[in-house]
């Protein structure tokens, strides 16, 4: 069986040493009051990894799944892991997280690619 933890590795160095911050932040166990429209309670955290953006392709804007200021952020795996609905700050601007893909041939996460929208 072959072992992608070196993969992950070159990927995580690759992103430290080129990469630039990203911070991913999430809130969970709160309560959405109608009447006011706004959240309250729950617990915040968050955790910072490297990544690098690209932009997608013009072939991949459809304008309903990945629309034209979608950005694509590669991260490296080091410190937590992103999920759909996280904030995600990168490059001064704050983002959410639309899609995680995880990029884990044999179940060691190599690296997590991300769509992010403002």
């Amino acid at each position: 069986m072959v072992s992608y933890a070196g993969l992950a590795t070159t990927a995580t160095n690759i992103l430290t040493n080129y990469g630039a911050d990203a911070t991913v932040s999430r809130t969970t166990g709160s309560s959405y009051n109608a009447a006011t429209g706004s959240y309250s309670g729950g617990s915040s955290s968050s955790f910072t990894n490297k990544a690098a953006r690209f932009n997608y392709t013009r072939s991949e804007i459809d304008g309903v799944t990945v629309l034209q200021d979608d950005l694509r952020l590669v991260m490296n795996t080091e410190n937590g892991t992103p999920l759909v609905d996280d904030s995600c700050a990168f490059d001064s601007v704050t983002y959410r997280v639309m899609s995680v893909t995880a990029l884990s041939p044999d179940g060691t996460d190599v690296y997590y690619e991300l769509q992010l929208r403002r």
